[in-house]
C-alpha cells in the first residue's frame, strides 16, 4: 500500500481551526480532498492563496461569507419529508399523543421541538405537520418549534418553504394534497398553516438548543461528522436540554457514545430511540399495547425508486475495510452516506446494516446494533452473516441458548458458514462436548476450501482462508 502523502502546515491548521469551530471532524479528509477544497474555495472567493483564506476564517465568523462556503463544500443537505418513516410513525402514533393527552390532563397547553441541523427545513416542516394533523386545537398552545442550521444558504431555502418532487418520496400522498400546492415552475409551496408553526435560525449545535425544556430533538446525522470532543459535548447539550422524560432521535445509523447508562434506550421494532429518564417512576412512559415494545406492522416492501443512484461495489468495500482496520468513525461515516444515498439492491442494504451493526457492537451499542440486525433480517431473511452477528451480541450478553438458536439459524441459512461454525465449535468445546466441537470445526474446514489463501471469508473479519484453516488444525489437533 502506497502512504499517504505529507500533510501540508497550511491544510492541517484549517483542518484544526475546522474542528474547534464547528465541531465537524475533517481529519479523514487531511489526505484527500481537504487541500483541493481549500484551494478551490481559496480561487472562488478570489483569494490569492488558502494561506489568505485561512486568515480569513481565522479572523471572521461562521456567519461570514467564507465560512459559509467552506460550510457548504464539507455538508450535505439532502433530505426529504418524513425521512426515517418508522422513527415518525412511533412518534405521531405513540410518544406524540402520549405527551399531548398528559399535557391535556395538567391543563399545560404547550409543545417544545428541536430539529437540529435542519438543513432546508424538511424535517421540521414535517414535525410541523405532524402536529397540525395529531392536535386539532393547535393554535391554542404554546407551540415552540425551532430549526437550527449553521448553512444559511440551506436556512434561506427553508424559509421559502418551495419544494420539488425530490423531497416527497416518504410522504403521504394525503398530506401532500393537504399541505402542498403546486406552483407552475415544477415546484410546491408549504401552507402558511405549516410554515407558521416553524422558526428557523442560524446557529451551531454546539452553541447549545435555541429553547428549553425540549419534548423532542431530531438531532439525526450531524453527531456522524463531529469529533470525538464534540460528540460528547453535543451528547450533553442535549440531554440537558431535554425534559425529563424527553426524547432524542438520532440518525439511523447513529448511537448516543458516551454515558449511555442515563439514557433510557428505546427499540421499537428496529426503530432505536432515546429517551432522558422520567423523575419518578410513576412517570415512566410505557407503550400502551399491554407492554409489548414490538408496535409496528412490518413495512411492506417498498416499489423500486427510479431516483436512487446505485451504490458502487467500490465504496461499499471502502466501508468494509474501514471496519477490518479498525477505523471505526469511519466506517460509521462511510456506512451511514451509503443507507443515507439508499439502493433498491435489499441484499446490499442489508450487508451495509450488518457492518453497522458490527460497528455499534464494537461500541458497545448492542440494542442498536441489535436493531440494524433485524432491519437487514426483516429484508433479507437468509442472510447468513446476521445470524452469525446476532450470536455475537448474544454471547456477549450473556445468552448463551439464544447465542446457540442463532448459530443454528447462520448454519442453516448458509450450510458451511466458517465463522458460524468455528465459532459453533468453540462453544461446543467450552462445554465439554468435543465430538460435536470437532464435527463443527471440520465444517468450518469446508467452508474454507473452496476459497483463494489469502481471500477474506468475511465482510465482518480479517481473517483469511488460510489464516481461518490453521486455526481449526490447530483447535482439531488439541482434541485428537
Amino acid at each position: 500500500m502506497l502512504a499517504n502523502p505529507p500533510i501540508s502546515p497550511i491544510t492541517a491548521q484549517a483542518a484544526a481551526l475546522i474542528e474547534t469551530r464547528t465541531g465537524l471532524s475533517v481529519r479523514a479528509r487531511l489526505h484527500t480532498d481537504l487541500a483541493v477544497i481549500l484551494d478551490d474555495l481559496a480561487r472562488s472567493l478570489s483569494y490569492r492563496t488558502p494561506i489568505e483564506l485561512l486568515r480569513v476564517l481565522r479572523e471572521s465568523d461562521d456567519a461570514s461569507p467564507a465560512w459559509q462556503a467552506l460550510i457548504g463544500a464539507l455538508t450535505i443537505n439532502e433530505t426529504y419529508f418524513f425521512r426515517d418513516k418508522g422513527a415518525f410513525d412511533l412518534l405521531s402514533g405513540h410518544i406524540l399523543p402520549e405527551i399531548i393527552a398528559q399535557r391535556r390532563r395538567s391543563g399545560q397547553f404547550y409543545l417544545n421541538l428541536w430539529s437540529a441541523g435542519c438543513a432546508s427545513g424538511e424535517e421540521a416542516y414535517s414535525l410541523a405537520v405532524m402536529l397540525l394533523e395529531l392536535v386539532p386545537d393547535l393554535p391554542n398552545w404554546n407551540t415552540r418549534l425551532v430549526g437550527t442550521d449553521i448553512n444559511t444558504q440551506a436556512l434561506h431555502n427553508a424559509r421559502r418553504a418551495q419544494y420539488r418532487e425530490w423531497s416527497f418520496r416518504q410522504l403521504d400522498p394525503r398530506l401532500r394534497a393537504r399541505y402542498f400546492t403546486q406552483t407552475g415552475d415544477g415546484q410546491y409551496t408549504l401552507d402558511p398553516s405549516a410554515r407558521e408553526i416553524v422558526t428557523f435560525k442560524q446557529a451551531n449545535l454546539l452553541d447549545g438548543p435555541p429553547i428549553t425544556p425540549l419534548d423532542v430533538i431530531f438531532c439525526r446525522n450531524v453527531l456522524l461528522y463531529f469529533g470525538k470532543e464534540h460528540i460528547h459535548r453535543a451528547e450533553a447539550l442535549l440531554y440537558e436540554a431535554l425534559t425529563p422524560g424527553g426524547w432524542l432521535v438520532l440518525g439511523q445509523a447513529e448511537a448516543a457514545r458516551f454515558e449511555r447508562d442515563r439514557w433510557l434506550t428505546r427499540v421499537f421494532s428496529g426503530v432505536v430511540l432515546y429517551q432522558k429518564p422520567p423523575q419518578s417512576k410513576s412517570a415512566q412512559w410505557k407503550p400502551s399495547n399491554a407492554g409489548s415494545i414490538q408496535w409496528m406492522e412490518t413495512e411492506k416492501s417498498a416499489a423500486p425508486n427510479p431516483n436512487t443512484t446505485p451504490i458502487a461495489s467500490a465504496d461499499y468495500e471502502n466501508a468494509a475495510r474501514a471496519l477490518r482496520e479498525e477505523r471505526f468513525d469511519d466506517a460509521e461515516r462511510e456506512v451511514a452516506a451509503l443507507l443515507l444515498q439508499g439502493s433498491d439492491d435489499a441484499l446490499l442494504i442489508a450487508r451495509l446494516r450488518v457492518l453497522l451493526a458490527r460497528n455499534l457492537a464494537n461500541r458497545r451499542a448492542l440494542p442498536e446494533a441489535h436493531a440494524q440486525l433485524d432491519a437487514a433480517q426483516q429484508s433479507v431473511p437468509l442472510l447468513a452473516d446476521v445470524y452469525y452477528l446476532r450470536a455475537i451480541l448474544f454471547q456477549e450478553e450473556g445468552r448463551a441458548v439464544d447465542a446457540d438458536k442463532a448459530l443454528r439459524a447462520a448454519l442453516y441459512a448458509q450450510r458451511d458458514h466458517p465463522l458460524a461454525a468455528f465459532m459453533q465449535g468453540n462453544l461446543y468445546a467450552q462445554s465439554g462436548d468435543h465430538t460435536r466441537a470437532v464435527r463443527a470445526w471440520k465444517r468450518a474446514r469446508r467452508g474454507v476450501a473452496d476459497l483463494a489463501p489469502q481471500a477474506l471469508i468475511s465482510d465482518l473479519s480479517d481473517l483469511t482462508a488460510a489464516d481461518l484453516d490453521a486455526l481449526l488444525c490447530q483447535q482439531l489437533g488439541r482434541l485428537s
